[in-house]
Protein backbone atom coordinates (compact mmCIF):
# COMPACT_ATOMS: atom_id res chain seq x y z
CA UNK A 1 0.00 0.00 0.00
CA UNK A 2 1.50 2.97 -1.39
CA UNK A 3 1.14 6.52 0.71
CA UNK A 4 -0.27 9.43 -0.71
CA UNK A 5 2.03 12.07 -2.20
CA UNK A 6 2.00 15.79 -1.50
CA UNK A 7 1.40 16.92 2.13
CA UNK A 8 3.69 15.34 4.74
CA UNK A 9 1.39 13.17 7.41
CA UNK A 10 2.51 14.64 10.85
CA UNK A 11 0.53 15.30 13.66
CA UNK A 12 1.86 17.93 14.11
CA UNK A 13 0.56 20.62 11.97
CA UNK A 14 2.64 23.35 10.14
CA UNK A 15 5.87 20.97 11.13
CA UNK A 16 6.99 18.68 8.35
CA UNK A 17 8.23 15.40 8.79
CA UNK A 18 11.41 15.79 7.96
CA UNK A 19 12.11 18.60 11.06
CA UNK A 20 12.12 17.26 14.60
CA UNK A 21 10.35 19.39 16.70
CA UNK A 22 12.27 21.17 19.35
CA UNK A 23 11.15 20.95 22.76
CA UNK A 24 9.79 24.70 22.96
CA UNK A 25 7.87 24.09 19.75
CA UNK A 26 5.65 21.61 21.51
CA UNK A 27 5.68 23.35 24.75
CA UNK A 28 5.22 26.54 24.69
CA UNK A 29 6.17 29.11 26.98
CA UNK A 30 3.23 30.53 29.19
CA UNK A 31 3.50 33.70 27.70
CA UNK A 32 2.78 32.78 25.05
CA UNK A 33 -0.19 30.70 25.88
CA UNK A 34 -1.32 34.01 27.60
CA UNK A 35 -0.90 35.44 23.96
CA UNK A 36 -3.41 33.36 22.27
CA UNK A 37 -5.75 33.26 25.49
CA UNK A 38 -6.24 37.05 24.87
CA UNK A 39 -6.21 36.80 21.20
CA UNK A 40 -9.22 33.95 21.45
CA UNK A 41 -11.53 36.19 23.88
CA UNK A 42 -11.06 39.24 21.73
CA UNK A 43 -11.98 36.93 18.80
CA UNK A 44 -14.69 36.24 20.96
CA UNK A 45 -15.85 39.80 21.85
CA UNK A 46 -15.31 40.29 18.47
CA UNK A 47 -17.84 37.56 17.50
CA UNK A 48 -20.25 38.62 20.39
CA UNK A 49 -20.23 42.60 19.10
CA UNK A 50 -21.08 41.61 15.57
CA UNK A 51 -23.81 39.38 16.64
CA UNK A 52 -25.11 42.08 19.15
CA UNK A 53 -25.49 44.61 16.33
CA UNK A 54 -26.69 42.39 13.74
CA UNK A 55 -29.62 41.14 16.39
CA UNK A 56 -30.38 44.42 17.59
CA UNK A 57 -30.41 46.05 13.71
CA UNK A 58 -32.41 42.74 12.35
CA UNK A 59 -35.44 42.79 15.82
CA UNK A 60 -36.08 46.50 15.17
CA UNK A 61 -35.38 46.91 11.34
CA UNK A 62 -38.96 47.39 9.84
CA UNK A 63 -40.81 48.71 13.00
CA UNK A 64 -42.20 52.16 13.16
CA UNK A 65 -41.07 53.29 16.29
CA UNK A 66 -37.43 50.82 15.83
CA UNK A 67 -36.09 51.12 19.32
CA UNK A 68 -38.83 52.46 20.79
CA UNK A 69 -39.94 49.44 21.48
CA UNK A 70 -38.18 48.68 24.42
CA UNK A 71 -40.02 51.71 25.30
CA UNK A 72 -43.69 50.91 25.06
CA UNK A 73 -43.71 47.07 25.91
CA UNK A 74 -43.50 47.37 29.64
CA UNK A 75 -45.62 50.90 29.45
CA UNK A 76 -48.17 49.11 27.34
CA UNK A 77 -48.00 46.28 30.14
CA UNK A 78 -48.45 48.95 32.44
CA UNK A 79 -51.49 50.28 30.93
CA UNK A 80 -53.38 46.90 30.63
CA UNK A 81 -52.74 45.51 34.07
CA UNK A 82 -54.33 49.20 35.08
CA UNK A 83 -57.39 48.83 33.07
CA UNK A 84 -57.47 45.35 34.40
CA UNK A 85 -57.65 46.52 37.95
CA UNK A 86 -60.11 49.15 37.09
CA UNK A 87 -62.59 47.12 35.20
CA UNK A 88 -62.34 44.52 38.09
CA UNK A 89 -62.06 46.84 41.32
CA UNK A 90 -59.19 45.72 42.80
CA UNK A 91 -57.85 47.92 45.73
CA UNK A 92 -54.34 49.12 45.74
CA UNK A 93 -53.77 49.43 49.75
CA UNK A 94 -52.08 52.62 49.33
CA UNK A 95 -49.79 51.32 47.06
CA UNK A 96 -49.20 53.45 43.54
CA UNK A 97 -49.97 50.67 40.86
CA UNK A 98 -49.09 51.65 38.16
CA UNK A 99 -45.43 52.27 39.94
CA UNK A 100 -45.57 48.81 41.34
CA UNK A 101 -46.91 47.35 38.06
CA UNK A 102 -43.66 48.95 35.82
CA UNK A 103 -41.16 48.24 38.20
CA UNK A 104 -42.46 44.53 38.14
CA UNK A 105 -42.70 44.45 34.83
CA UNK A 106 -39.56 45.74 33.67
CA UNK A 107 -37.09 43.60 35.26
CA UNK A 108 -39.98 40.32 34.25
CA UNK A 109 -39.83 41.74 30.43
CA UNK A 110 -36.05 41.16 30.79
CA UNK A 111 -36.12 37.24 31.95
CA UNK A 112 -39.05 36.83 29.00
CA UNK A 113 -36.84 38.56 26.21
CA UNK A 114 -34.27 36.34 26.90
CA UNK A 115 -35.89 33.36 27.42
CA UNK A 116 -37.83 33.71 24.61
CA UNK A 117 -35.00 35.09 21.83
CA UNK A 118 -32.15 33.43 23.35
CA UNK A 119 -33.89 29.89 23.52
CA UNK A 120 -34.13 29.43 19.49
CA UNK A 121 -30.94 31.21 18.66
CA UNK A 122 -28.65 28.18 18.06
CA UNK A 123 -31.75 26.56 15.21
CA UNK A 124 -31.96 30.01 13.47
CA UNK A 125 -27.86 30.12 13.28
CA UNK A 126 -27.56 26.51 12.56
CA UNK A 127 -25.91 26.98 9.59
CA UNK A 128 -23.21 29.31 11.20
CA UNK A 129 -22.81 26.79 13.68
CA UNK A 130 -22.13 23.84 11.18
CA UNK A 131 -19.95 25.95 8.98
CA UNK A 132 -17.46 27.64 11.01
CA UNK A 133 -15.91 26.27 14.43
CA UNK A 134 -16.79 28.82 17.23
CA UNK A 135 -17.72 28.55 20.66
CA UNK A 136 -21.79 28.12 20.45
CA UNK A 137 -22.01 29.68 24.07
CA UNK A 138 -22.04 33.10 21.48
CA UNK A 139 -25.54 32.99 20.42
CA UNK A 140 -27.54 33.29 23.23
CA UNK A 141 -24.96 35.10 25.02
CA UNK A 142 -25.62 37.92 22.07
CA UNK A 143 -29.74 37.21 22.85
CA UNK A 144 -29.54 37.26 26.40
CA UNK A 145 -27.20 41.22 25.68
CA UNK A 146 -29.64 42.16 22.82
CA UNK A 147 -32.35 41.72 25.78
CA UNK A 148 -30.27 43.53 28.01
CA UNK A 149 -30.07 46.69 25.87
CA UNK A 150 -33.55 46.77 26.37
CA UNK A 151 -33.72 46.13 29.62
CA UNK A 152 -31.78 49.27 30.08
CA UNK A 153 -33.57 51.51 27.77
CA UNK A 154 -36.64 50.48 29.97
CA UNK A 155 -35.15 50.86 33.01
CA UNK A 156 -34.02 54.12 32.29
CA UNK A 157 -37.95 55.03 31.83
CA UNK A 158 -38.86 53.43 34.71
CA UNK A 159 -35.95 55.23 36.65
CA UNK A 160 -37.22 58.76 35.28
CA UNK A 161 -41.16 57.87 36.27
CA UNK A 162 -40.33 57.08 39.87
CA UNK A 163 -38.21 60.53 40.05
CA UNK A 164 -40.73 62.08 38.35
CA UNK A 165 -43.65 60.72 41.03
CA UNK A 166 -41.41 61.34 43.95
CA UNK A 167 -39.33 57.89 43.94
CA UNK A 168 -35.69 58.76 43.98
CA UNK A 169 -33.11 56.08 43.49
CA UNK A 170 -32.30 54.23 46.60
CA UNK A 171 -29.02 52.59 47.64
CA UNK A 172 -30.94 49.45 47.43
CA UNK A 173 -30.74 50.12 43.46
CA UNK A 174 -27.15 49.63 43.58
CA UNK A 175 -27.84 45.96 44.29
CA UNK A 176 -29.84 45.52 41.00
CA UNK A 177 -26.99 43.91 38.82
CA UNK A 178 -26.99 40.74 40.97
CA UNK A 179 -30.05 39.67 40.13
CA UNK A 180 -29.79 40.46 36.47
CA UNK A 181 -26.41 38.49 36.49
CA UNK A 182 -28.08 35.71 37.70
CA UNK A 183 -30.78 35.78 35.24
CA UNK A 184 -28.63 36.43 32.03
CA UNK A 185 -25.93 33.39 33.37
CA UNK A 186 -28.68 31.16 34.01
CA UNK A 187 -30.35 31.77 30.23
CA UNK A 188 -27.03 31.32 28.67
CA UNK A 189 -25.98 28.45 30.63
CA UNK A 190 -29.65 26.83 29.96
CA UNK A 191 -29.65 27.25 26.44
Amino acid sequence: MQRPRGRSRCAIPGIERSRIPVADELNPPFYACAATIDGQFRQFVELLRALVEREWRGRYRRSILGAGWALVQPLAYMVVFQLVRSVLHLSGDGVAYPLFTLSVLVPWTFFSNAVMRAGPSMVGNAGVVKKIAMRREVFPLASVVCAGIDFLIAFAVLAAVLCATGHPPAPGWLALPLPLTDFSSRQVTLN
